[in-house]
C-alpha cells in the first residue's frame, strides 16, 4: 500500500512539471540594422551617445538600457545627404524610474497582494542645427517618456516582452517627433 502510494504521489509530480517546449529563450536584442535611413540635407551628421561617469542606473530586472538604444536608433536613422551645414542629435538624459503601486483592491492592499511594478522611462534628446547660410543655428529640444505596469504576476518572459514593446514605442515615439520637427521646423528633412 506504502509502495502504491508513494509511486502515485511521484506520478502526480511528474504530471505537474512542464515538458520543455522551447519558450525559456531570451528575447531577440532590439537592432536598427534593418532600417533604412532618412536623408538629411546637411554636409555631416552625427548621434552623440549619452555621456555618463558610471554605469547606467537601471532597476533591478529591466532588459535593457534605453539609452544604448536610443544612440543606436540615431546612428541607423538619418544620414547626411547634402552640401552644407551640420546636424547633431545629442542624448541629454535617460531615466528609468520604478516604484511598486499598491493594489487598487481593499484586501488585496491589506494583504499586500496584487501589486503592479510601474516604470518610467524618459529620454531627452537635443536637435543642433548649425552651420547652414539659410538660417541661423538652431537647438531643438524633445523629449519622449512611457509608463509601463505590470502586474507582480507576470513571468519573467512576460515582464522582459513588456519592456521590450514599451521601449520599441517610445522610439517610435521619437521617431515621429524627430521626423516632423526636422521636416516642419530645421527644413532640413
Amino acid at each position: 500500500m506504502k509502495r502504491s502510494v508513494v509511486l502515485f504521489g511521484a506520478l502526480m509530480l511528474g504530471a505537474c512539471n512542464p515538458i520543455y517546449s522551447g519558450g525559456g529563450e531570451p528575447l531577440a536584442q532590439m537592432t536598427f540594422d534593418h532600417v533604412k535611413p532618412f536623408p538629411v540635407y546637411v554636409a555631416s551628421y552625427e548621434a552623440v551617445a549619452l555621456v555618463r561617469p558610471q554605469a547606467p542606473d537601471l532597476p533591478e530586472g529591466f532588459i535593457a538600457d534605453p539609452a544604448e538604444l536610443v544612440h543606436d536608433y540615431l546612428k541607423s536613422r538619418f544620414e547626411a545627404s547634402g552640401s552644407q551645414g551640420k546636424l547633431r542629435a545629442v542624448i541629454n538624459g535617460v531615466s528609468v524610474k520604478h516604484e511598486i503601486v499598491r493594489s487598487k483592491n481593499k484586501l488585496g492592499a491589506a494583504l499586500n497582494v496584487a501589486n503592479m511594478d510601474h516604470y518610467m522611462v524618459r529620454v531627452g534628446i537635443t536637435l543642433e542645427n548649425f552651420g547652414t547660410v539659410e538660417r541661423p543655428n538652431q537647438s531643438i529640444k524633445l523629449t519622449a517618456y512611457r509608463n509601463l505596469y505590470i502586474s507582480e504576476y507576470s513571468s519573467l518572459v512576460e515582464r522582459e516582452k513588456a519592456q521590450m514593446m514599451v521601449l520599441d514605442t517610445l522610439i517610435d515615439d521619437l521617431d515621429r517627433s524627430i521626423r516632423a520637427v526636422l521636416k516642419d521646423k530645421l527644413n532640413i528633412l
